[in-house]
């Protein structure tokens, strides 16, 4: 299958969203009372701040059980830029949160990685995921694996929630591609998934399911 450079380069930077860390290797936490303290580095510009707290908002609007409050503590997130050209978050409430955006970061960069500070995991990484899909090791970015293996470690329960192919948590088909071939196919369909904008209802309904006890 043959790809143009320009398609290649393209389709990675769409996709680069990556997490630094293993979630498997830690138990998840979540924000008491749903309250995320943040503060902005020095290197976030005040227009890369408006839209992230946009995002703050549609959040808190679509879930009435998380809030974010900007205040500078030892628990809150640190927002800044990333040195790598990628994208990462700490997930869940941990003893240093952070997230470090790219630069010109899309809207779903943006979702992705608040989401995971919130604690939810990526939606590829369930225990079901290879009755809806197939991972290409071989074409995946060595480095990445950890973030295409199976892990138990859902804070929601995922026997209540169907795999969610359109989830903000969910890499496309080409996310981490080492060489421009496909890292994920989805069963039966040619369609290609993981590429949307905006959490779906779904999304929200998990961290509802997982903050409102």
């Amino acid at each position: 299958m043959q790809k143009s450079i320009f398609i290649f380069l393209s389709i990675i930077i769409l996709a680069s969203c990556g997490d630094d860390n293993n979630q498997s290797q830690h138990e998840i936490k979540t924000w008491e009372n749903g309250e995320v303290y943040y503060h902005f580095s020095d290197d976030i510009a005040e227009k890369e701040k408006i839209r992230i707290e946009r995002v703050f908002d549609e959040i808190e609007d679509n879930t009435k059980c998380v809030y974010f409050i900007k205040e500078k503590n030892n628990k809150s997130v640190v927002i800044g830029k990333s040195k790598d050209g990628s994208s990462c978050a700490t997930v869940g409430y941990c003893k240093e949160n952070y997230i470090k955006f790219k630069n010109d970061a899309t809207e779903r960069i943006i979702y992705h990685e608040i989401f995971h500070v919130l604690g939810l995991s990526h939606e590829h990484q369930r225990l079901d995921r290879d009755d809806y899909i197939k991972v290409f090791y071989e074409n995946i970015i060595q480095s990445e694996f950890k973030n295409f293996d199976i892990t138990q470690n859902h804070l929601y329960d995922t026997e209540l929630f169907k795999y969610d192919k359109n989830s903000i948590m969910h890499y496309s088909t080409y996310s981490f591609s080492a060489n421009g071939e496909p890292t994920i196919i989805f069963h039966n369909t040619k369609n290609v998934y993981g590429l949307r904008g905006k959490p779906t209802i779904e999304d929200y309904n998990k961290l509802i399911s997982i903050y409102i006890k």
